[in-house]
């Protein structure tokens, strides 16, 4: 994408009354040197907009277009995760991007857009918490949204066209026992297991039993050992395999991402989900 007008960034009265201003940050909520300074120009009740030339491949081509990006600060719901519009005072602050895409094929047009809600206060809320982005053209349209919810992210799509259909995924994050052992070159001392330390193959996270347990049935007939649910952050995870180390693991890890889902993980269950609890009537395991 080549900047054509980066022409003195506007400032312009977005989506609000110019008197309703954002919240706005206290003293130790500081991420630049000057504190002052990214309130004057971010909560002034203007947006930043910047134009740029596009160049779009699609199709096998190279299209031209034009791309806008707009960022503005707003009252943000975490807990609907939609603006804050009845100033309830439970809102916090986000920068929001608005990203435009326009460009023809051939005869007809795309219009693309992308919105993300980034908290400011990133030492309470780290992670962006929501994106969504749609395409419009002349075949169809299509909507696929992300939102993070309990440490994870969910995936809701939906598309007019066939192989994409209506879509829904949570997306775990990465434990950090995952990382790969690099193989011995010589001589070296085998530490001895520690006691019940098994690990295990994390294969997916739903937000529902009955998606879990269909992912279960799955691992099942795939001819997974030990294929279980455990409930754990307010996700029901699929987990196969019982492993003395990790490095047993690492050796069905690749087939389970092949077979099962490809952000499949290994977690230390001691670690993971320590002390858990059986129940019997649902056959799943709760991680306290």
């Amino acid at each position: 994408m080549t900047k054509v007008i980066l022409a003195s960034t506007l400032l312009m009265g977005y989506c609000s009354d110019s008197n309703e201003n954002s919240l706005h940050l206290t003293d130790n909520e500081q991420l630049y040197h000057n504190a002052s300074d990214f309130n004057d120009y971010w909560y002034a009740g203007e947006a930043e907009i910047t134009s740029y030339e596009l160049v779009q491949a699609r199709y096998g081509e190279k299209r031209n277009g034009q791309a806008v990006l707009i960022f503005v600060t707003e009252d943000f719901l975490p807990d609907l995760q939609v603006k804050d519009e009845s100033s309830s005072g439970e809102g916090i602050s986000v920068l929001k991007l608005n990203y435009t895409k326009k460009f023809y094929t051939g005869i007809y047009p795309y219009s693309m857009m992308s919105s993300v809600f980034t908290p400011v206060k990133n030492e309470d809320y780290p992670s962006t918490l929501k994106v969504s982005t749609s395409s419009q053209e002349w075949c169809g349209h299509t909507y696929l949204q992300v939102n993070h919810e309990n440490e994870a992210y969910r995936v809701t799509g939906h598309s007019y066209f066939e192989s994409e259909a209506d879509q829904e995924t949570i997306i775990v994050p990465v434990e950090p026992n995952i990382e790969y052992d690099p193989p011995v070159t010589g001589p070296a001392e085998v530490e001895e297991p520690e006691p019940n330390m098994v690990w295990t193959i994390v294969a997916g996270g739903d937000a529902n039993l009955d998606g879990a347990k269909h992912e279960k049935s799955r691992a099942d007939r795939a001819g997974f050992n030990y294929a279980g649910v455990w409930y754990r952050q307010n996700s029901y995870r699929t987990c196969v395999g019982k492993y003395d180390s990790n490095t047993d693991a690492l050796e069905d890890l690749w087939e389970v991402k092949e077979t099962l889902n490809k952000t499949s993980y290994i977690v230390r269950l001691d670690q993971w989900c320590p002390d858990p609890e059986y129940d019997g009537e649902r056959g799943i395991y709760i991680c306290n």
